[in-house]
Formats: C-alpha cells, structure tokens, sequence
C-alpha cells in the first residue's frame, strides 16, 4: 500500500509516453480513455500520431548506434530504412538532433 503522499514511479514505457507527449506538446492520452478522445495513438495531437515502442532489444536502434559509431566527424547520424515497394522511406533521428537534421532538407 502506498501513502497518500507518496507517489509511484512511472514504469519505464509509461514514462517514455510521458516525455515523448512533452516533446511533441500533446496531450495526455489518460483523458482518451474517459470518453474525451477516441483513437489509438498513444499521443493525442492535432497532427501527429503518434505509437511509441519502447524494448529492451530493438534492431532499428542499434543500427542508429552503429551510424553513431561511425559518424566521429562530428556529422550526425541518420538511418534510412525502405521495404521493398515502399514510396518514400523511414528516417531514424536521434531527438536532439530532429530539429538541425529538418532544416537541412532541401537546403544543398
């Protein structure tokens, strides 16, 4: 039993959902299951939907460390993933550098 003070820890997913909602701005998706908002993203925002996947073990991540690891020249490391058939592709950015990495789109 927890006292009325005393404040439980996020589990390690639910806190993940809490600063990615921060990073985008959105909205808490505990409201949604109130009746307040309907959908399956796990954060409510104007224009982004949004699933979160937090593992332990995950192949797209340690390819972005592998670009990590070869990218000492300071530039910043980008994985770009197509399945076949696909028009467009994914992009794998690290958080901190979403933000340099959009304004460099178009701009050589």
């Amino acid at each position: 039993m927890v006292d009325k003070g005393q404040m439980m820890a996020d589990k390690p997913w639910k806190a993940f959902e809490r600063w990615v909602n921060r990073y985008f701005g959105g909205k808490s998706r505990a409201k949604a299951h109130f009746g307040y908002e309907k959908g399956n993203s796990d954060i409510i925002h104007d224009l982004l939907h949004v699933q979160c996947k937090y593992r332990k073990k995950n192949t797209v991540v340690d390819w972005w460390f592998d670009a990590k690891k070869y990218s000492k020249d300071g530039r910043i490391p980008v994985v770009a993933i197509k399945k076949h058939g696909m028009k467009g592709c994914l992009f794998v950015i690290h958080s901190n550098d979403l933000v340099a990495v959009a304004n460099q789109r178009g701009n050589k």
